[in-house]
């Protein structure tokens, strides 16, 4: 980390300090490019159609950011000695630590938030799609195993993101299960993304540090471990927190090269780069192809001024190399191709990024994507700090405020926006705590934001460094001690344990209690669901499914499915076109009927077969929950075959007399979801 301490004498103003106030210059016309950009995004996402932010989100902005402004301005102004060395006290208090302590400081302190969260918010357990079929994959690994061979009846096992054909295996490239599988083998899946969170900030700091010194360094990663963003997705099995620490120690690793000459130092250092970015890609190749592409543009600058370092540049191309092969071999092992991944198996071509037609059916356009950069952006002022202020007025202010721009703040503006020009041509939406796709590109917005005092102090000396130092600190603790503020890090938090029950309820307890063995549990998800599964047992992509789902009349589908079914001497790929060419349209109008399932659509009370008004009722009769939480509870045998005491299934309703030749000889049992208060609910186990 640095032998010399970097800090400041008992009584000097470290936080933000100056000596002298120099003259006002202008701002750079890349800070006023990016600065517009922000603010034009911002407006883009409001002039949109539909309320851009809810009703509590316009309440807390405006009456935080005026008590904010108020409170912050009074206490800079007031004459008061405690007050008027907050900063450097402030300061004192960073710099007191050594180098080596304060990293361990941060590092512990972001992990060990990260795990309440964990445990507080999420309960230790998945509640997105994306979590459920990579933690499927994982124990697929920790089994030994890069895939499983395809169940013989696999819509009574599927979910929308798992590829269940030729082989079966999640949707994602293998680094992002590969790494939640030390976590199952240890029983621990959860804890594992905390742990990546706290390395994060480690390097956060290293970098921090090495770029903008020490104080500001600190200040960097001191806000980092407490950015609710970051502790949030840390809480979660998603992926993105893997490749934010794998981005972090590029970032550790990139500004120590920038220091060194070419040596054997500098090689080992590109050698991590390289590792990095490969290990990125066998988890978020996006992310990686975009950090690669900000990182090769950083590292030319280096070689122009230094020609001996195309060496450096071939042993990260190596590097890369070997890191990349997992990735390649997983593709190989499940799709038959090195360069295939298992979205496109599952999605089609139409799944890559660009401008087409993507697997729902949507075009996606330049116009969409516009749509998309502004939204991405724009929601980073709610969710990436969760302050009674607009998450990005921090970074606009730090951007006019500073006297001039470094390399670094040029590197970091170019990743951040790069990741969203990026994700912004991607067809799908992507939102889990704010704008995920942009989560690798969060330190550059944290970096900005925690150095607002530093240039206010160099703009507008020490009245300036108190005024924005207090309205930071504010800031923070107004986000973190409100918990009736839905919008506050608490209020976030409490709205994330209180919401998707669904999927947190306890399955396994009441099969336990029930004395259930040898058995079949069906679980019984919405209309919607049953009609997806049982489009895909007919050979229906997901996009196409998606597609018939969203425009179709779910009665004439429901009935279009059933002759597909029916009709054993038809080729599984000619299935889907009759569907489609069965399946009524739907069309909105006041005689359109209404159920509980928002996705199912149903053209009016005509539509209505016998068949789907049971559907319907049944719903309401027994209750509807996720099999997705099911789904990780199966038992693997030997051979790979979902097996053990008890199977859980998808409950398809008619459908389900498929499995009565496979498991004759064990008892059924129907899993029902009650809901005894407002809290939650509750599995109920009874006889099929």
């Amino acid at each position: 980390m640095g032998k010399k301490r970097s800090g400041a004498k008992r009584g000097e103003p470290a936080l933000g300090k100056n000596k002298t106030v120099a003259p006002p210059v202008g701002v750079s016309f890349v800070a006023l490019l990016a600065s517009a950009a922000l603010v034009l995004a911002f407006a883009i996402n409001a002039a949109a159609p539909g309320r851009a932010f809810t009703t509590d989100v316009t309440t807390y902005w405006i009456w935080g950011t005026s008590l904010v402004a108020a409170g912050a301005a009074l206490l800079a102004w007031l004459p008061m000695p405690a007050l008027r060395d907050l900063p450097a006290r402030c300061g004192r208090l960073l710099t007191r630590p050594s180098p080596l302590a304060f990293a361990a400081i941060v590092g512990l302190t972001t992990t060990a938030l990260s795990v309440v969260f964990a445990v507080y918010a999420f309960e230790m357990r998945p509640i997105a799609a994306d979590e459920f079929a990579q933690l499927w994959h994982a124990q697929m690994i920790a089994h030994g195993r890069l895939s499983l061979p395809v169940d013989p009846n696999p819509e009574f096992f599927a979910i929308d993101n798992v590829v269940d054909s030729g082989r079966w295996y999640s949707q994602y490239p293998i680094g992002g299960p590969a790494v939640l599988a030390i976590g199952v083998l240890f029983g621990t899946p959860w804890l594992v993304n905390p742990v990546f969170a706290g390395g994060s900030a480690v390097a956060i700091y290293q970098f921090a540090r090495r770029a903008f010194g020490e104080v500001e360094g600190r200040a960097i990663a001191a806000l980092f471990s407490v950015t609710p963003m970051v502790l949030l997705m840390a809480g979660s099995h998603m992926n993105h927190v893997p490749v934010l620490f794998l981005m972090s120690l590029v970032l550790a690793a990139l500004v120590e090269l920038d220091r060194d000459p070419p040596t054997r130092h500098s090689a080992f250092l590109t050698a991590i780069i390289g590792l990095a970015l490969g290990a990125m890609a066998t988890i978020r190749p996006l992310d990686a192809a975009v950090a690669a592409l900000v990182v090769g543009g950083f590292q030319a600058t280096l070689v122009a001024r230094n020609r001996l370092r195309l060496r450096e540049v071939g042993t990260q191309f190596i590097a890369g190399s070997v890191a990349i092969v997992p990735l390649l071999y997983a593709n190989w092992a499940t799709t038959g191709n090195a360069l295939r991944f298992g979205y496109n198996v599952l999605w089609g071509a139409t799944h890559q990024i660009g401008f087409h037609i993507d697997p729902t059916g949507a075009a996606h356009t330049p116009a969409r994507a516009l749509e998309y950069a502004a939204g991405y952006v724009s929601d980073l002022n709610v969710f990436v700090a969760m302050w009674p202020v607009p998450g990005l007025v921090g970074v606009i202010t730090t951007l006019l405020m500073l006297r001039r721009l470094t390399r670094w703040d040029a590197f970091l503006l170019g990743l951040f926006w790069t990741q969203v020009f990026a994700y912004a041509a991607y067809w799908h939406r992507g939102h889990f705590i704010g704008p995920r796709f942009l989560f690798t590109a969060l330190p550059a917005i944290i970096v900005f934001i925690a150095r607002v005092p530093f240039a206010a102090a160099d703009r507008f000396g020490a009245f300036g460094r108190r005024y924005a130092l207090a309205a930071v600190l504010g800031c923070i603790a107004v986000s973190w001690s409100i918990p009736a503020l839905k919008q506050s890090t608490l209020g976030t938090a409490i709205d994330i344990r209180n919401s998707r029950r669904i999927v947190k309820v306890d399955i396994e307890g009441p099969v336990r209690a029930a004395n259930v063995h040898n058995a079949v549990v069906f679980v019984r998800e919405p209309f919607s669901f049953r009609l997806s599964r049982r489009l895909w047992g007919v050979g229906v992509s997901r996009g196409d499914a998606a597609s018939l789902l969203a425009r179709g009349d779910a009665c004439s589908l429901l009935s279009a499915i059933a002759s597909a079914e029916a009709d054993s001497a038809a080729p599984l790929e000619g299935k889907a076109s009759s569907i489609a060419r069965a399946t009524v349209r739907f069309t909105p109008g006041p005689s359109a009927v209404r159920t509980t399932d928002p996705v199912v659509h149903i053209n009016s009370p005509l539509s209505v077969t016998d068949a789907c008004r049971t559907e319907i009722d049944d719903d309401a009769r027994f209750g509807v929950g996720s099999f997705g939480p099911a789904l990780l509870l199966e038992t693997l045998e030997s051979d790979g075959r979902v097996g053990g005491d008890v199977v859980y299934v998808s409950d398809l309703g008619v459908r389900n007399a498929q499995l009565r030749a496979r498991f004759a000889d064990r008892t059924w049992y129907r899993l029902s979801l009650v809901r005894p208060g407002e809290r939650g609910f509750r599995a109920v186990i009874t006889p099929y």
